[in-house]
Order: C-alpha cells, then structure tokens, then sequence
C-alpha cells in the first residue's frame, strides 16, 4: 500500500480570496478585524488612485501589538492555523477584546483588493518585519511551496522610534475602482462601529484624494435629529427586559405632544415573547446571552418630513435624506461594538422588514425607515457562529431564535409607533394622499370665497359645493361599512379554519372510539350550517340578544373546549328579554370576534383557570348592551387605539378584528367601548382582564 499526501496548487490561496471575501467591503472589514484583534487604538484607510489599477494605492496601518519573525513565519503563514482558537476567547492584554477573527483566512481578503502586497510590523522590542507577496507569481506557480515569500527583518522602517503596529500596503489593484464602489467602502468602513460605542479604545481614520467622490454622504449624527420615534430595549431569556419608546415630536409640531412609553404598565403584558402560535422565543435555550436592540425611526412622507427640516432649522434636505436611508437604513449587528457584516447591508433583508411591509404598508416598517442597530456579547453568545465567507451567521437553530425575538421587539415597536404615526397624520398629514376627493372640495370652496365678487353666486356656488361634500361623505361612509362587513366575513372564514385543523388534530389522537369520531363531524357539520346561517343573514331583522350569543358560543365551542376555557353566561334570562334589531351575520362575527381575541391572549401566557364572562341587559330606549371580559391580561395598548385598522399588540396579527367590529356597530347605529373596572358589574375574577361592551341601539333608530 502506497501513502500520499495533497499538495495544494499555488493558485488555491487566489481562489480563497476570491471565493471566501466577497467585495470589498468585506475585504476591509476582515482586515480591520485583524488590527481590532491587536489591541490596536487606532486603524487608518487611505484610498488613493483607484480610479486606476495600475496606480491606485491601498494602505491599512493600525498602532496594535504587531508581529516579529517567528509570528510572521509561524502563524501568519500558516493558512487556516489553529493559533486563535488555540487560544480559545480568552481576552486580549490589553482591552481584554475577544478576537473576531478565529479561522485564519482573512489576510487573503488583500487579494480582494490588490495583486501586491506588502506588510510592515513591529511587536515592542522586536525588530521590524516585512513581507512582500506577488500573488501573480501564485498563478504561474504549480505549487504553494514553489513561491518563494519575501521575508525581512530590518532596524528601521515604518515603525520608527518604539513604534509597534503593522500597516499593509496593497498595489495594482484588481481592477479600476468607480465612484459607487469607493462610496460603498466609505459608508462600510464608517459603519464598522457601533454608534453606542465610546469609541475611546478603537477608531477609525478614512483618506482618498477622491473627495469629491464622497461628497453628500451624511453622517449619521446629520439625520438624527430628523427621527420621531426611538427606541431602546434588552431581551433576556424569554422575555424583554427593558424597553423604552419615546416618540418626540418637532419643535415645529405645536399641536401634539411627546409620548413615552416604558417597560411598566400595560405595555408589561407583552413583554414575555411569544410566535403567532404563542410558542416562547427564549434566548435561554442557547447561548446568546442579552441582546440589546436600539434604533430610530423616521417618517419620510414628504409633507410631514418639511417640518422637521425647518425645526432643525435646514431645507431642501429631504431628497438627500431618503438616499441615505436607502443605503444605511436597516438593522445591523454588532459584537463587542464590531460590525457583522452585512446584516443591514443594502438587499440583506434578514428581517424581512420589506417583505412585511409589502403585506401591510400603513402599519409595518421597511429597513429604509429605521436606523437601528442589535448588540450582542462575544462571551454569551457562541452558539451565533460567523459564516467563513463572513456574511452573517449560520442560519442554525440558535440564530433563528435570535432573529425570532428581535422580530418580536420590532413588532413592539411597530405598535407604539402605530399610535403617534396616527396622530401625526391625523394633525399634519397630507390629506390629498388620503382623501383627495375631500381636500379638491376644500380647495374650491377656498378659490369659489377668493375668487368670486358676486356674493349671491358665490353663496350659491358654496351651497352646492357643500352638498357635494355630504353626498361624498355618505357615499364614503357606506362604502366602508360594505368593506367591514367584507372583512368580516374573512374573519369567520379564517375562524373556521382554524376549528377544522383543531379537529383534524383530535380526529389523529390515537384511541378515540367511533362515535367520538362521528360525534366530531357531526359537530363540524352543525359549525359549517351556523356559518352559512352568519353569511346568508344580511338583512335587518329583531333577535334576542340570547340567541345571537348563543349562536355565536356554539359556532366556537369546540375551541373552548380545545384551549380549555369556562364560559361564565351570567342572567340569562335578561339577555332572552333584550332584544337586537341588527343584520344577525354581522352582530354575529362581531361577538365571535371579541371572543376569538378572549381566546388568543388567556393562552399568551398560559392563564390558569381560563375563563370568559359573558352578559346582556336591555336597555331604558329598547336596544340592548352585550358586555364581554375574561381573566387574560388585560390590553396592552391604549383603548383610545385599538379600534384602528392595523392596531395590534398580537404576534403577527393584522390588527382588523377590533377595527371591522367597531364599522359594524357604527352601521348599526351602536358603538363598541371599553368599560374601566367601575363602569360594569364584573365579578372581580375579571376585573384585571379585557372588558368589551357592544351597544346596540333601539329598534326605532335609524339604520341606514
């Protein structure tokens, strides 16, 4: 039998540059890393010529530790050497950083760059190394060991006067560089660290004789003052921590007032994280450690966006900041204050913040409308392990779980942000985006008041300007309550859903006799025939206020039972005697509703002896007051909001139930509130759960 050995092609060190680093970016941010990891202070970049390849000049210097001979020869030579991790994370001497780099690759991210290459070092009392490298000479060769490597020592050099560091030289470069790859470096290279960072042991220093290249490239610290909305959070385990929002409006926004919003209150019911299917995101279950989220969030509609460039006291800037959210804005990591690269790079999407915004425009946030960034401990969280091409983290189970509760921050965010975006809008908004037909009207009766002198025409032209206006209004009104009921309808398609896979689930349960199985389809056809009866009733007609909720129960009976909940139906008797004049399908979905969010938050956390108390009583003018409240924990958002499309604090809930309720009672001439502790006979078992009250009108109002 005959041994052999590989023996590695010269041109295979060319590919790992190529293949492993994949810009220049990239290339950058490993080289940096290698100057962080030498306890360096500071890192310096100059870019000059790169508008040619033959005399573009790349240079890295860094004041760290530095290498001598036997380090240069020994280890940085030594392609994929165990050295680092040899050293396992313990810290560096002199800031105790733990290394970023640890796979012994990323010296070829300088082929990325260049074909010359040349580094001076010098570590404290050594002499000075220098390496040349040629890597064309790598191509020519046959094998690694028939390049010969340029090695010296030297007295002096680069590093004159006790100096240590090492500074890298690259030379005919890979190509001619253009304005929009020097400009992609720059913002790289100026993202590198963390904006929460003291920057007092690591900085980084940038040069180019292109400056005119870089020009209009705004720091970050330029467009801060231009956020509404911020944020600061931690997550620990299975929970957020802390949390702290703040919306703080513009000097020039006299009319609405700032907003905080802390990890107290109501807002401490959502702070366990949960999936949409109430599953717990817990960190604990790998090591992470706390991750620590924060960010700002701005507004770029046009109109609204003005009155933030005149309270900072600047104009014409809003085409210049949307550019800049356009490159910089997204979510981007960071361990021990260094970047991981490129989450919150322009098309890393990780979030998938866009693609939920797509879905839902008015309520979610894209990556060019935040700029914000995740913290994590190297120590706490070696489960995230870095990808080789240095592109992220491996997608294991741990960061699936990480991305997960970031996503669920977002989400919390997302919904306080929601409550002041309204006001903003409601107060400042640009009404011919959101009701054009109304504000052309407006603009009419403003140029029929200016422009016409003959006071009879002008009052006659008004008249019926105004009567154009009702006539819109109504039209608008009908069409939206058509739109509720609409959705309503989703909402019992969507319940039923749901009851079908919860029966198919048991239907799958091992043991369960015949007539068990008969018995469950036999339910499942009833629930189909209730649902028929909610679709085809569109029509106005009077019905005890018994057999609405009634129907209601029986169409999601077996969800009670499935996620074992009490129904409490308290008096009976007074809700046979209340009678409801209302379209029975709608009256119908609108109770299942209500229910259906009763059901969701006792399961968030798991809600011992989970109940719902359900009562009716007729009112003094013949209409009726259904009254709904369970022993959950309560709302976590403010009431005065919730009713509003796309409002929710559910995980990855569309935020339309309470909204289409809050239509179909309008249409019914009733309304939809929430009574506080005092305002209702609750038993006091339900008393720090949600309370709804639904009022139907008598049966003599007007309906239309």
């Amino acid at each position: 039998m005959q041994k052999a050995a590989f023996k590695p092609r010269a041109r295979l060190l060319l590919r790992l540059g190529d293949e492993l680093i994949r810009n220049e970016s990239i290339a950058i941010l490993e080289l940096v890393k290698n100057s962080y990891d030498a306890d360096a202070t500071r890192v310096s970049l100059a870019i000059n010529g790169a508008d040619s390849a033959a005399g573009g000049v790349i240079t890295i210097e860094d004041d760290g530790t530095g290498m001598d001979l036997e380090t240069v020869l020994g280890v940085w030579m030594e392609p994929g050497t165990d050295y680092r991790k040899n050293r396992g994370r313990r810290a560096t001497k002199r800031f105790g950083r733990i290394v970023l780099g640890e796979k012994g690759v990323g010296r070829f991210a300088a082929h990325k760059l260049g074909d010359a290459i040349e580094v001076a070092t010098r570590k404290s009392g050594r002499k000075e190394v220098r390496v040349k490298i040629d890597w064309n000479e790598f191509r020519d060769a046959e094998y690694l060991e028939d390049v010969p490597i340029e090695v010296e020592e030297r007295e002096s050099g680069e590093f004159a006067g006790g100096r240590t560091g090492t500074k890298i030289t690259i030379r005919n470069l890979r190509g001619p560089w253009s304005r929009g790859m020097l400009r992609a470096v720059y913002r790289s290279y100026n993202s590198l660290r963390s904006p929460h960072s003291s920057g007092d042991t690591f900085r980084t220093e940038f040069a180019t004789d292109k400056n005119e290249w870089i020009e209009g490239i705004l720091p970050g610290e330029d467009v801060d003052e231009l956020a509404l909305f911020r944020f600061e959070c931690e997550m620990n385990g299975d929970r957020i921590t802390k949390f702290d929002y703040r919306f703080e409006p513009w000097t020039s926004m006299g009319k609405i007032a700032p907003r905080r919003v802390t990890d107290g209150g109501d807002f401490g019911k959502v702070m366990a994280m949960r999936d949409a299917d109430k599953n717990a995101i817990d960190l604990s279950r790998h090591k992470i450690g706390t991750v620590r989220f924060g960010g700002k969030i701005f507004d770029r509609d046009p109109m609204i966006l003005k009155l933030g460039l005149q309270a900072a006291h600047r104009g014409g800037e809003s085409g210049e900041l949307g550019r800049y959210l356009d490159l910089n804005g997204g979510i981007r990591v960071f361990r021990d204050g260094m970047r991981v690269y490129d989450y919150g790079e322009p098309g890393n999407d990780w979030l998938e913040l866009d693609a939920r915004r797509m879905n839902a425009p008015a309520t979610r946030i894209s990556n060019s409308l935040i700029l914000a960034s995740v913290h994590l401990d190297r120590k706490e969280s070696p489960d995230l392990r870095e990808k080789t091409n240095r592109e992220g983290f491996l997608e294991n189970e741990a960061y699936r779980t990480f991305a997960d509760a970031v996503l669920y921050a977002v989400e919390r965010v997302e919904d306080q942000r929601r409550i002041d975006k309204a006001k903003v809008r409601a107060l400042y908004g640009p009404t011919p985006r959101s009701e054009p037909v109304i504000s052309q009207i407006a603009e009419v009766k403003r140029a029929i008041n200016a422009g016409i002198a003959d006071k009879k025409l002008r009052e006659d032209l008004s008249a019926s300007m105004d009567g154009i206006e009702r006539d819109y209004a109504a039209i608008h009104a009908s069409l939206l309550r058509s739109a509720g009921a609409g959705l309503s309808l989703g909402v019992a398609i969507h319940e039923m859903d749901k009851i079908v896979k919860e029966l198919g689930m048991v239907l799958k349960t091992k043991g369960d006799p015949p007539d068990r199985t008969t018995a469950l389809m036999l339910h499942l056809e009833k629930l189909v025939k209730g649902y028929a009866l909610t679709i085809r009733t569109r029509t106005h007609g009077t019905w005890p206020a018994h057999q609405l909720i009634e129907q209601a129960l029986f169409n999601m009976e077996f969800r009670f039972k499935a996620h074992k909940i009490e129904i409490v139906f308290e008096n009976q008797d007074a809700a046979k005697a209340a009678d409801i004049t209302c379209s029975r399908g709608h009256a119908v979905a609108s109770i299942m509703n209500i229910l259906d969010n009763s059901i969701w938050w006792l399961g968030y956390e798991d809600t011992q002896d989970k109940k719902i108390f359900i009562s009716a009583r007729r009112e003094p003018d013949g209409g009726a007051t259904l009254l709904f409240a369970d022993n959950g924990p309560g709302f976590s958002l403010p009431t005065d909001v919730i009713t509003e499309a796309g409002v929710t604090a559910k995980t990855g809930g569309m935020g339309l139930g309470l909204h289409i309720v809050q239509e179909i009672m309008v249409a019914h001439g009733g309304s939809l509130s929430f009574p506080e502790r005092d305002d209702c006979r609750i038993p006091e078992e339900f008393r720090d759960g949600a309370a709804v009250a639904l009022a139907f009108g008598g049966a003599k109002k007007d309906r239309a």
